[in-house]
């Protein structure tokens, strides 16, 4: 099938570069992710190799397209086991029994096919990223993961009704070119650390009930597997939709948390009833410093550097600096273990800061004063009794 005379495979190859090219970004933080780059181009490559050999007419068990559907899915492989767990799969488990359904369903269907078993290897990446995928939906990780991953689903899918001896048009295809799609952007989110964004989110709920779509057009429908196919991706769409809308869940959470925890700092430091150990510009310190670690983990230490430097915590690698409007130049530091996120709230910290030490200040002047006789300056008799 052609397309203004163009064969859908090299639209699939060029999304395929453009899609490795983006995994590139990560690929500069995490070396792992160039595995991961190279098997995507592979995934391209294989496209435009497939078409050649339909049209030479070769048919052999292991071909040099099933070769590099081997070779992409194996770098994938070597990616995903090296990037960083953080939960076991409970949610996410959700998916494996499409992965077992497809494969019991491929082997019992077409037990002498072993040319289109070949396609079956592309459910070994969204196996592996199970538990990566779990991270994220409960917030521990990038909400990249779950964009990329959706991506390795839709490759997964259609290779699945290939192996059913489905036609590449008309569904397959498209959600191979959605797939690359979400993997170039998935990897984009994980080089910038970027959030999901209403557009994206838009794409992807578009892109799973456009799926379905394909599958209800009338040339898809005289296929003699198309309800089981229709069936099993219908259970996939309504599972990733439930696992999407829950990582959007978890994102309001977690803002509202954020929220109240910024608010009770700033009201800790706009408030005037404090004891007097925390009136002290040591005390100022540590409390800021209690009020700002469950927003970031990462803090370490915070030092404020004038005539004195007074310091609540340790050094780290990574500083975020900012003027305090004192009586003399003053610097304020926060030091943390790794790259602070989202340093920008941080500048609402300043002014507060800066009236609160300003306040301590003056107090500890007057307590000097009133421990002080006021003609020699030296310390009163009281006191030093």
């Amino acid at each position: 099938m052609k397309v203004m005379g163009v064969h859908p495979e090299v639209g699939l190859l060029l999304l395929a570069v453009a899609s490795g090219l983006a995994l590139c970004w990560p690929a500069r933080a995490e070396p792992v992710w160039r595995w991961a780059s190279l098997g995507t181009l592979l995934w391209g490559v294989q496209a435009a190799v497939w078409l050649l050999e339909r049209q030479g007419g070769l048919e052999a068990p292991l071909t040099p397209s099933g070769v590099l559907l081997f070779a992409a899915a194996l770098t994938w492989a070597a990616t995903l086991r090296q990037l960083p767990l953080y939960e076991p799969p409970r949610l996410t488990l959700a998916l494996l029994p499409f992965a077992l359904a497809a494969l019991v369903t491929a082997l019992s269907v077409l037990p002498n096919r072993s040319s289109q078993m070949v396609w079956l290897t592309d459910l070994l990446p969204v196996l592996l990223a199970l538990p990566l995928l779990e991270s994220a939906l409960h917030g521990q990780a990038g909400e990249s993961r779950l964009i990329w991953g959706l991506g390795l689903i839709f490759k997964a899918g259609g290779s699945w009704a290939l192996a059913l001896g489905w036609p590449p048009g008309g569904f397959v295809y498209p959600v191979w070119a959605l797939g690359f799609v979400l993997i170039g952007w998935g990897g984009y989110l994980e080089a910038t650390e970027a959030r999901l964004g209403k557009g994206l989110l838009g794409f992807v709920l578009g892109g799973l009930l456009g799926s379905l779509v394909l599958l209800g057009w009338p040339s898809q429908v005289a296929h003699p597997f198309h309800s089981m196919v229709l069936v099993g991706w219908g259970y996939v769409v309504l599972v990733t939709l439930g696992g999407v809308g829950w990582g959007v869940y978890q994102r309001i959470i977690k803002a509202e948390r954020q929220l109240e925890l910024w608010i009770n700092l700033l009201e800790s430091l706009s408030s005037k009833a404090q004891s007097t150990q925390n009136l002290t510009p040591q005390g100022v310190l540590h409390s800021v410093m209690e009020g700002l670690q469950p927003l970031y983990g990462n803090l370490v230490g915070i030092e404020v550097r004038s005539d004195v430097t007074i310091r609540a915590g340790q050094n780290g690698p990574y500083v975020y600096t900012f003027e305090l409007a004192l009586d003399t130049p003053t610097e304020g530091r926060l030091y943390f273990s790794s790259a602070p996120k989202d340093t920008r709230r941080l500048e609402a910290l300043a002014p507060l800061l800066t009236e609160r030490l300003r306040l301590s200040l003056t107090l500890n002047e007057w307590r000097s004063k009133a421990y002080t006789d006021p003609l020699t300056g030296v310390l009163s008799a009281r006191c030093s009794a």
